[in-house]
């Protein structure tokens, strides 16, 4: 590794050309060689460099000449690529950003246990590292038997989940883990006498891309315009609550038994399907991010609401929304979101009886639009239906008589890969039954495993969103009956595991009618097991940052910051940091919103409390791949981006002046184009970016000015243009340049 600057601030181009004009080049590292190197200067003009042992994935570097001596090597490894480092010209805070593939398993648990201080008024938390389940954690008392429990993880930050508890008192307690848990009680209440049936009047989903969380639920004791509440969770704190009104009446309250929320990929739209006890209507609902709309009713004579048999979910490929509701027959009844609501679909998915509980699975392989509803009815029998994105096909009954219709003994998931999945039912005591699908309609044999001595009333399966070669690709939980249990079970495409029968606790101390737990993975990583990593090592004054030691959080706390999970291996990330005294910084990454869309986003970091801000929206258009972004800032902290189309290719330019403006077609050009970090804080030569990008159909690299250099003299322009080009190699005085060719980045 090696790195040269000029003698000269501002060279024209005649001293540029001039060796005179040169220091001698210094070499940095030679023991650890690499690729993609950046650099960046200290207020006192000192240099340090960060680069990447490959363009795949491995090892990255850092070193830097603080207070005029070069430090040790810091490293980290193994699996880091495409690490920038920017050092704040206000406060010398030297940032670092990186792609890290993150293969490491993650699940986790919450559930009813009588086991702590707290016994049966406690959540217990496990997680799962991809071979073993921790220990059992006790967390905060609900103050009431909890009775159901769902989970969601945190988007943005790989170590935050919401965890919500529903109470014999019928109200609602959130945990926020970060991992260790901190809950609000009581913050929302969903009856004053509880049912007799197992009702979960809540449920608690995250948009996708600003990582704001919503929990939804019934609200007793409400008006007749407040049959539903909701509150945000975003900035640490939950909002006030707020309310749906379900629009068959003003002045009735009605009670909504069932609640189910389902996130969009790649958006911040969730939608929610309703079921209302007072009428037998099952009605949906739209957020975009800021409000509901788009009601819909989607059968006003639902089966029984008292059991769960409405669901909701996103094609994985289209992005269209499907909401079913089991009817009083031996139908279900659906209607899909486009941009509007379509028409009723209706489909026998059962023999006879009524429809009791229906779950409603998407394909998560990007590019798939079929799901399967797996249903139970009045009669014991357990049918399973498809969906081929346009049609319901295929209605297979695997068993006529499993043990439970009350309650959901079986589930159904599909292997991260799409297209092939798991039954799993309770039909025999002491034993747990599945069976292998392949998309559209092939199904394995009936097999019975061993599990318990008795019958089972509640059985999860979850998807593991990134597994790697033979790992678990399906990990699930059942609960026994007469034994008040808790065990675990595994998938991992070949074998059927039970991992044990009282895995999670051997006594939840009864309401076994009751679904206390809820098992999840990280969702958003099925879009990739990507990364995007910051770290910082704050005041040179007292720190070399010559050890990776000294790298912490934003907030000056052990470890690393996850910028954004998910994303797509092969990218990397592009930092800036603002002329503003506290050292706030952008950084600007591509993610996958499906499978033929790629956005750009953007997110940025507000010293000295405020931290990391919900992530921006650059650019994203349905069906196209936006790739290879570049971020700059100027004197007035202006954000300007650039990027690439693979359609075309066409390169584009956009400016954030408070919000994101329209973009700008710049030219034609396939490779990854560099944003000068900060524009020169000095009038004389302009006040935003310039940047270059390399053009392939005529093997030239071009400068492109941003409009508001015009206002500067012409001679200028040129020198900066070759300023530009000719030290790409270089970056001083706090004024980065970069210039990519493919992944091959230079500075």
């Amino acid at each position: 590794m090696r790195y040269a600057k000029t003698t000269v601030a501002y060279p024209i181009q005649s001293q540029i050309a001039s060796s005179a004009n040169w220091q001698s080049v210094t070499s940095v590292d030679d023991a650890n060689p690499g690729y993609m190197p950046t650099v960046s200067t200290d207020s006192s003009n000192n240099p340090y460099v960060a680069w990447s042992g490959s363009k795949t994935g491995g090892t990255v570097y850092f070193k830097g000449k603080a207070a005029g001596t070069w430090r040790s090597t810091v490293s980290w490894g193994t699996t880091y690529t495409g690490l920038s480092v920017d050092v704040s010209p206000q406060n010398n805070y030297v940032a670092l950003a990186g792609y890290f593939d993150n293969t490491a398993e993650q699940a986790a648990i919450a559930y009813r246990s009588n086991t702590g201080s707290s016994t049966v008024n406690s959540a217990k938390t496990r997680t799962w590292d991809g071979t073993a389940w921790s220990a059992e954690s006790e967390q905060a008392t609900a103050g009431s038997p909890i009775r159901a429990v769902r989970m969601a993880w945190s988007p943005t930050d790989a170590n935050t989940r919401i965890i919500v508890t529903e109470s014999d008192d019928g109200w609602l307690d959130a945990y926020v883990c970060t991992p260790s848990c901190v809950v609000t009680n009581n913050i929302g209440q969903v009856w004053s006498s509880a049912p007799t049936t197992a009702q979960a009047r809540f449920d608690i989903a995250y948009e996708q891309v600003s990582g704001k969380a919503i929990l939804a639920y019934h609200k007793e004791g409400g008006s007749g315009t407040q049959d539903i509440a909701y509150k945000t969770y975003a900035g640490g704190s939950w909002s006030g609550e707020q309310y749906i009104d379900d629009p068959g009446s003003a002045s009735t309250h009605y009670v909504y038994s069932v609640i189910k929320l389902a996130s969009k990929r790649g958006s911040n739209q969730i939608g929610l399907i309703g079921g209302d006890l007072t009428n037998t209507h099952v009605n949906a609902w739209i957020w975009d991010g800021s409000a509901w709309g788009n009601f819909v009713a989607i059968t006003t004579s639902a089966g029984p609401m008292t059991t769960d048999n409405a669901d909701i979910a996103w094609e994985s490929g289209s992005g269209r929304l499907l909401a079913i509701a089991a009817t009083t027959g031996t139908t279900i009844t659906s209607k899909e979101f486009s941009t509007s609501w379509g028409g009723a679909v209706t489909f026998a998915c059962i023999g006879s009886g009524t429809m009791q509980y229906t779950r409603l699975k998407a394909n998560p392989l990007a590019t798939a639009d079929d799901m399967v509803v797996a249903v139970v009815d009045s009669t014991f029998a357990l049918n399973t239906c498809y969906w081929t994105g346009s049609a319901w096909a295929n209605r297979v009954t695997h068993d006529g008589a499993i043990d439970q219709y009350l309650y959901r003994d079986f589930d159904f998931a599909w292997e991260a890969s799409g297209s092939k999945g798991l039954l799993v039912w309770s039909t025999t005591a002491g034993q747990i039954t599945y069976r292998t699908f392949t998309a559209p309609n092939t199904w394995g044999s009936v097999t019975n495993v061993a599990m318990g001595a008795t019958d089972h009333t509640w059985i999860q399966l979850r998807t593991n969103p990134s597994p790697q070669a033979g790992a678990t690709k399906i990990l699930g939980a059942a609960s026994e009956n007469s034994a008040q249990s808790l065990g675990g079970i595994r998938w991992d495409g070949t074998t059927f595991t039970v991992i044990g029968t009282s895995t999670f606790t051997a006594n939840t101390g009864g309401f076994m009618d009751n679904e206390m737990f809820d098992l999840k993975y990280p969702s958003v990583r099925v879009g990739g097991t990507g990364e995007i990593r910051h770290m910082v090592c704050k005041d040179l004054a007292v720190s070399n940052c010559d050890a990776s030691s000294k790298f912490t959080k934003w907030d000056g706390t052990g470890g690393v910051d996850t910028v954004a999970m998910g994303v797509t291996s092969g990218t990397y990330p592009s930092l800036a940091t603002t002329w503003d005294s506290n050292a706030d910084l952008w950084i600007g990454y591509e993610k996958d919103v499906n499978g033929t869309s790629r956005a750009i986003y953007a997110r940025f970091l507000d010293y000295p409390s405020a931290g990391w801000q919900a992530p921006e929206t650059v650019d994203s258009v349905a069906g196209t791949v936006f790739t290879r972004p570049s971020i700059g800032v100027d004197k007035d902290n202006n954000v300007h981006a650039l990027y690439v189309s693979t359609s075309g290719p066409q390169l584009y330019y956009k400016m954030r002046s408070g919000i994101w403006g329209s973009r700008t077609a710049v030219d034609t050009s396939s490779d990854s184009p560099s944003l000068m970090v900060r524009a020169p804080n000095d009038a004389t030569y302009g006040t935003v970016s310039g940047a270059l990008y390399w053009k392939p159909s005529t093997s030239e690299t071009y400068f492109y000015y941003i409009p508001e250099f015009e206002t500067v003299l012409a001679p200028i322009l040129g020198t900066l243009g070759l300023v530009l080009f000719f030290g790409r190699r270089v970056r001083s005085n706090g004024r980065k340049l970069r210039a990519d060719r493919g992944t091959n980045r230079t500075a």
